[in-house]
C-alpha cells in the first residue's frame, strides 16, 4: 500500500520529511499514513474543547513505542519513524472510543 495521498501535508527539508496529523473533533486526520523511514510525523490539535494523549499501541516487549504528554488546543506531539511496519496508535485519553484510532505505514 504505497498511498502517499493518505498524508495531509509533507515537506522536506535537511533533518527528512514530515508528515502533518490533525487533531480535531475527536479525529485524526489522516486516519490512515504512508510514509517512508526517516518521517516525522506530527499531530498538531486544532480542538478548543479537548485534550488528547497520542499513544501508540504496545510493541512485542509490551512498552509503548510513543506516547505525547496531555495535548490541548494548539500544542502538537511528534515523533520520528525510522523503521519500516505498521504502527497503530489511538487516544489514551479517550481510550474507550475506539473511533479515534489511527496507523502510520512505513515502508
Amino acid at each position: 500500500m504505497s498511498n502517499m495521498s493518505n498524508m495531509n501535508s509533507t515537506s522536506s527539508g535537511s533533518n527528512g520529511t514530515q508528515a502533518n496529523i490533525v487533531i480535531e473533533n475527536g479525529t485524526f486526520d489522516p486516519s490512515l499514513l504512508t510514509v517512508t523511514p526517516g518521517t516525522t510525523v506530527v499531530w498538531t490539535v486544532k480542538d478548543l474543547t479537548g485534550k488528547y494523549m497520542v499513544t501508540s499501541n504496545k510493541t512485542n516487549n509490551g512498552m509503548n513505542l510513543f506516547m505525547s504528554d496531555d495535548l490541548t488546543n494548539g500544542k502538537s506531539f511528534n515523533y520520528t519513524f525510522n523503521q519500516t511496519g505498521t504502527f497503530d496508535y489511538y487516544d489514551m485519553d479517550h481510550k474507550n472510543n475506539k473511533t479515534l484510532v489511527g496507523t502510520i505505514i512505513v515502508q
